[in-house]
């Protein structure tokens, strides 16, 4: 659906908004495809793109070579290391964190927040003698970034519609059939608009569906092969900008006609009731994907060279897939910018336009060592093939270390960090540098309660370690930075064997 807002009494000063001013309003954000979508979407690594996670991830935030339960989620070839029988994993996860976006241009600090308190997840396990499987579901519902009062991107576009706006009233105003000379309309244009704030928010809920079968070859091998699918029950983008009409220069403006145009009420009345007047929004979408389920395989191996010592490996691919657009509200000053708005972001605007999308192939490894019964290191490298043909654009990674310690026959504790450095070119966005890197520190601890029932708590923060920097083209002058500041996560749950 597309609306306008309504035309002034005179639609001839409306012919003057230049279109090309107009355009720049929703380019900036209106896509998942925008970087500022993007990166809001990354505001919380603790939200699982796959909705799949274990309560005890951040023990130690070093699950690749885990041979607890969550080995249905971190390392499905370990199944084969649990005692024989049921097992039953319960739990939530929960996750708050922000960023703050400096803008160069203007010099105003934003702040976007993004995050969830409920996102359960359930795993059941049987594993019996070489054998082992799983079935495992969760849920995910992070806002994945909201922006209430505003960002660059909307100041900008703010900026951009109310010159627009002023520069085709000024030429309506002082052209014929009225032909007001420059000097009067030219103070009155300058101050008549000015950007009024805006929001961005993007989301969705997912739920993830996993089963794994996994076999022990020997005491120092086995293999693992699954599929997860995602069903995404929502996944919105929605946004937008707001213009206001400054009512002082309208009245300033008029008093102007009055007294030093010698005009009278009556055509100071007609002029002034030409003027656009426009105090919210100018531009809004309200869009929402369909289609926008997929699968995820995965194949894995462990190695055990001795007892204490594992090697596993776990590899993620899947088919790209193609949702569909759904477009619930698009909101645009006039109706007849569409097609370069189209044009301008290459998608249409109509329901059911496609959007292809991949799944990214994920590579984990992880290495533990059991250096005594009690005491027990892990690591683990991430590395994330995201354009693996694209030069300009990095694989991103990570790495951590971890440790568990058996402090009596009921306690369990775990601590460890991961290290995430990314760097990719951006020359196609005229910026010379992109940085992320965040250091994220874990803990945690599970309990036995009885022989069978163990109770899991677990921490996390992320820290930012250097700021998302782009730079102008001189390579040193800031166009816009964003800062994370520390993210909290964290975990609760039981775990049962029966």
């Amino acid at each position: 659906m597309v609306n306008s807002i309504t035309k002034p009494t005179h639609p001839f000063i409306w012919r003057y908004l230049p279109a090309a001013k107009k355009i720049l309003i929703l380019g900036e954000y209106v896509m998942k495809k925008s970087g500022l979508l993007l990166l809001l979407a990354g505001l919380l690594t603790a939200g699982n793109a796959f909705a799949q996670n274990s309560i005890y991830r951040y023990k130690t935030n070093n699950r690749n070579a885990t041979e607890s339960v969550d080995a249905a989620v971190y390392n499905p070839a370990g199944l084969v290391w649990l005692q024989d029988g049921f097992h039953v994993e319960i739990g939530n996860q929960f996750g708050f964190g922000t960023k703050e976006i400096y803008d160069g241009l203007t010099g105003i600090t934003y702040e976007a927040t993004g995050g969830s308190a409920f996102d359960p997840t359930a795993i059941f396990i049987y594993k019996k003698d070489k054998w082992a499987g799983n079935f495992a579901f969760g849920a995910s519902s992070a806002t994945g970034g909201k922006m209430e009062n505003g960002s660059p991107m909307l100041t900008m576009g703010g900026y951009r519609v109310a010159m627009g706006m002023a520069a085709g009233v000024n030429q309506a105003l002082t052209s014929p059939p009225i032909g007001l000379p420059g000097m009067l309309v030219d103070p009155f244009t300058q101050d008549l608009y000015g950007p009024d704030g805006g929001s961005l928010e993007e989301g969705a809920l997912d739920l993830g569906f996993l089963a794994n079968v996994a076999y022990k070859v020997s005491n120092g091998l086995s293999f693992s092969v699954g599929a997860k699918y995602m069903y995404r029950a929502d996944d919105f983008m929605r946004g937008n900008i707001m213009v206001a009409t400054n009512a002082q220069a309208i009245a300033d403006f008029e008093t102007s006609l009055l007294t030093d145009a010698g005009l009278s009420q009556e055509q100071v009345d007609a002029i002034i009731g030409g003027v656009p007047v426009v105090n919210g929004d100018v531009a809004r979408v309200d869009a929402s994907y369909e289609d926008n389920n997929f699968w995820v395989f995965s194949v894995g191996a462990n190695i055990r060279p001795t007892e204490k010592f594992l090697i596993a490996q776990t590899l993620y691919f899947g088919p790209t897939y193609t949702a569909h657009l759904e477009l619930n509200d698009l909101y645009l000053i006039d109706p007849a910018l569409l097609p370069q708005l189209e044009e301008l972001l290459g998608m249409k605007f109509e329901d059911g336009a496609p959007d292809e999308r991949k799944v990214v192939p994920l590579y984990k490894l992880g290495v533990a060592y059991h250096v005594t019964d009690k005491f027990r290191v892990e690591a683990d490298l991430h590395v994330d093939f995201k354009h693996i043909a694209e030069s300009n654009d990095l694989n991103e990674y990570a790495w951590g270390l971890g440790a568990e310690y058996q402090v009596s026959k009921k306690v369990n504790w775990g601590a460890g960090f991961k290290y995430q450095p990314i760097r990719r070119s951006q020359d196609d966005m005229s910026d010379t540098d992109f940085k992320n890197d965040m250091l994220w520190l874990a803990s945690g601890i599970d309990v036995k309660f009885t022989d069978r029932l163990t109770g899991v708590a677990t921490v996390e923060l992320g820290l930012a370690t250097s700021e998302y920097i782009f730079y102008m083209e001189d390579g040193t002058t800031i166009l816009k930075s964003y800062k994370d500041n520390m993210n909290q996560s964290g975990t609760l749950g039981v775990v049962y064997r029966f």
